[in-house]
């Protein structure tokens, strides 16, 4: 079958919303007889007594700052307008990458209720035999995607993708790599997911509610979930559009045919109220690893081989083998963004089937980091190779550009190891102003909960408490948004068994 079409990156901040959903689009054959199954988990409604709305002028200036964070993201390129919340987003970006990620810093600001999509792409000049074989090309040299026949077809900038996949994951994928391929103006994704048997409305059901409730930026009792038909719907109380986005991902488990998150209301001020009365749930050790294994078999760059996970007090340790750099990669964060996950340990060994030389990873390396839209740095990193150990050298302007120089070396075939030797630029002088904006901004976590120490290196220790996982995360990805060469995380957890909260 054919899903709406979709965004989808990993960010939230970097880890929730690289991404989202444009529009709630839904479809379900309502000629089938169906039984309603409907989830325990109770609804939230919003409380009698709320906040103060946030000023929409305000909330405009902060999503401009963010945006020149991202240095790509400049307030000539993109203008802004918030009204009642609603924010309207118009303008023209160099590319579909560039757009996607203005719409998803939007999605995850405190305040912001909806986005209107009014940016147009005005990308390189490339020809469409240019950009088919491009995207080709990019498809066939990532480890997670070079296995599967994609039909690939560009015309006047606009790629569309074709073929089939067994899972939204891996279609969603396909989209991503895509995406990244410098002349792309819009993208189409027509492959159809074909699964592999018929799954009930309860089967359904227990695996939707079973995602969400261990997705770590998620507060699974403030979600209803309810299917009949195949079809899954959604509805309670989310802090964000970015966790709205969230939730409605989750619900693409096997089996369904569509995902309907009408009912799910973006409301800052009552998942803060919701938030401050609901207790860390502690879980048995072989709860945290089912979940993690759970997690694991649905990411499609563990497809092939699959690490083993044992769990020990909240620690997770991965060991076994998988066939790319990005697989191990991918292993450990679907690890920390489950909940209840205190720590991990990666002892996962990288074996590939294909073997490609040190002239030719470094040569793609070299070619991937020229191509990445987001790397405006990319000329001073310097790449070699030695049995396939990757070690990236020079310097980059920020945390995030380090990051996403690794990412992209990582998803190289023959890539095993990668031994980041990046140095980032002398932090600005207003970084702890930037990190405690972004902190402010930030919907997912309470920011007074949260200190900001800042080294003249750049190195950022953040220390506190907070009430979960996904929040104590959100505050390592907005240091590291705001400017932080390497972020050192101290912040306890409120209720863990092991923390004491002040």
């Amino acid at each position: 079958m054919k899903f709406p079409q979709s965004r989808y990156m990993h960010v939230m901040p970097l880890s929730l919303a690289l991404g989202g959903l444009a529009t709630a689009l839904f479809a379900c054959d309502k000629s089938k007889e169906s039984v309603q199954v409907v989830s325990t988990a109770a609804s939230v409604s919003a409380p009698e007594t709320k906040r103060p709305t946030l000023p929409d002028a305000d909330i405009a200036k902060a999503i401009q700052r963010h945006f020149q964070d991202e240095r790509l993201l400049r307030p000539a390129h993109v203008q802004v307008a918030v009204a009642q919340g609603i924010a309207s987003l118009s303008g023209s970006v160099g590319s579909l990458l560039v757009k996607d990620r203005a719409l998803a810093v939007t999605e995850s600001i405190r305040g912001v209720r909806s986005v209107i999509d009014a940016i147009t792409v005005t990308p390189v000049a490339r020809t469409d035999d240019q950009l088919k074989a491009d995207v080709i090309s990019a498809l066939r040299h990532d480890t997670a995607t070079s296995p599967h026949a994609i039909g690939v077809a560009a015309t006047d900038g606009t790629v569309t993708l074709s073929g089939k996949a067994d899972s939204w994951e891996k279609r969603r994928l396909f989209e991503d790599v895509a995406e990244r391929v410098p002349g792309v103006k819009a993208l189409v994704n027509d492959v159809a997911v074909h699964y592999s048997a018929a799954r009930s409305d309860a089967e359904i059901l227990a695996d939707v509610r079973h995602r969400i409730g261990n997705d770590v930026w998620l507060d699974g009792d403030a979600l209803t979930v309810t299917v009949a038909g195949h079809a899954a719907h959604l509805s309670g109380v989310v802090g964000s559009v970015a966790e709205r986005l969230r939730a409605r991902s989750d619900a693409f488990v096997a089996g369904v045919e569509a995902v309907d998150d009408a009912g799910v209301i973006v409301d800052w001020s009552a998942r803060e109220d919701q938030r401050r009365i609901v207790d860390f749930p502690v879980r048995s050790d072989a709860e945290i690893a089912q979940a993690v294994r759970d997690a694991l078999g649905l990411d499609p760059r563990l497809s092939i081989l699959m690490p083993q996970v044992a769990v020990q007090n909240g620690t997770v340790t991965l060991t076994g083998a998988v066939d790319s750099a990005s697989a191990r990669r991918a292993a450990e964060g679907d690890a920390r963004d489950t909940w209840g996950v205190w720590g991990v340990r990666d002892r996962v060994l990288v074996q590939q089937s294909s073997k490609p030389t040190d002239a030719d990873i470094e040569r793609e390396a070299t070619r991937v980091l020229k191509d990445d839209l987001l790397l405006p740095d990319q000329q001073a990193v310097h790449v070699s190779s030695a049995k396939g150990k990757v070690t990236l050298a020079g310097t980059v302007g920020s945390g995030v550009d380090r990051l996403d120089a690794v990412m992209d070396v990582a998803s190289l075939p023959g890539v095993t190891e990668i031994d980041d030797g990046l140095v980032v630029k002398p932090p600005p002088p207003e970084i702890r102003a930037a990190i405690e904006d972004r902190l402010f901004w930030d919907p997912t976590l309470e920011p007074d909960r949260v200190s900001v120490a800042v080294a003249p290196d750049g190195v950022v220790t953040l220390t506190g408490t907070l009430d979960s996982w996904g929040e104590i995360k959100a505050a390592t990805d907005d240091a590291v948004w705001g400017g932080a060469a390497r972020v050192i995380n101290l912040i306890k957890l409120k209720n863990h068994p092991e923390v004491v909260a002040p």
